[in-house]
């Protein structure tokens, strides 16, 4: 004989069954159609113009792929003469600015810096460019632009390399190192949700930008105020 109790857990243990695996259905068509919407990491690139994160190439060939046919490969340092009066007049980093703005496109063992010759949009922005090497392939690249082109730029990002940023707002103070004056300033740091993916090498890249730099003024022939965009790989030493 079938008691009240015994006819009610029969009747939850048939249907455990199919709700389980209408469970199990449901939560893989949620997962199927997250996946299949959501921007997949593999579709950002980590490259600036054709080159990218976790390339493998010379200097030689860094710099003729980003259009730079004329450079100098280990130039020799500055002097102290030359360096210590810019120092104490505008600053370390400004100071060293001026001096690449001098030299010109070059390279050293493990990156290449191109102050001028390189430009971006249909505007022509000029940009300078930073890239970092180890044992011949490409750890980090930066661009460099005048901050006034950030809402011209970032737009430009967003196409190429996707709408998925966090986006943090605050101020900064920019201080000019010769006559020590302070500006505050709005600062905008964006920061890539995804990252991006070589697909060469399969290496992955984090990918930031700001739309000032450093808190002291530059005294280069970008501007006052540089943005900057990096694109970095992620490490895969430990």
């Amino acid at each position: 004989m079938t008691t009240p109790g015994s006819a009610s857990n029969a009747c939850q243990s048939g249907m455990v069954g199919p709700v389980r695996r209408w469970t199990t259905i449901l939560g893989f068509v949620v997962w199927a159609i997250s996946f299949l919407t959501a921007p997949a990491h593999s579709q950002v690139p980590c490259d600036f113009k054709g080159v990218s994160v976790g390339d493998k190439l010379t200097r030689e060939q860094l710099m003729l792929r980003l259009g730079i046919p004329q450079f100098k490969i280990d130039p020799p340092d500055s002097s102290w003469e030359e360096i210590q009066p810019l120092n104490e007049k505008y600053g370390i980093t400004p100071s060293a600015e001026i001096r690449d703005d001098k030299l010109g496109p070059y390279c050293r063992e493990t990156y290449c810096n191109i102050p001028f010759g390189l430009n971006v949009s249909d505007d022509n922005i000029p940009v300078k460019v930073f890239v970092s090497l180890k044992n011949d392939t490409i750890t980090e690249i930066e661009v460099s632009f005048n901050s006034i082109f950030w809402n011209d730029i970032f737009p430009i990002l967003t196409k190429k390399y996707g709408s998925s940023w966090n986006i943090e707002k605050g101020q900064i103070g920019v201080m000019d190192y010769e006559t020590k004056k302070i500006d505050l300033l709005e600062h905008i740091i964006a920061t890539h949700r995804l990252g991006g993916r070589n697909s060469r090498t399969n290496d992955t890249c984090s990918l930031t930008a700001t739309n000032i730099d450093i808190i002291f003024r530059h005294h280069d022939m970008l501007g006052a105020l540089h943005a900057i965009f990096v694109i970095k790989r992620e490490s895969k030493d430990f």
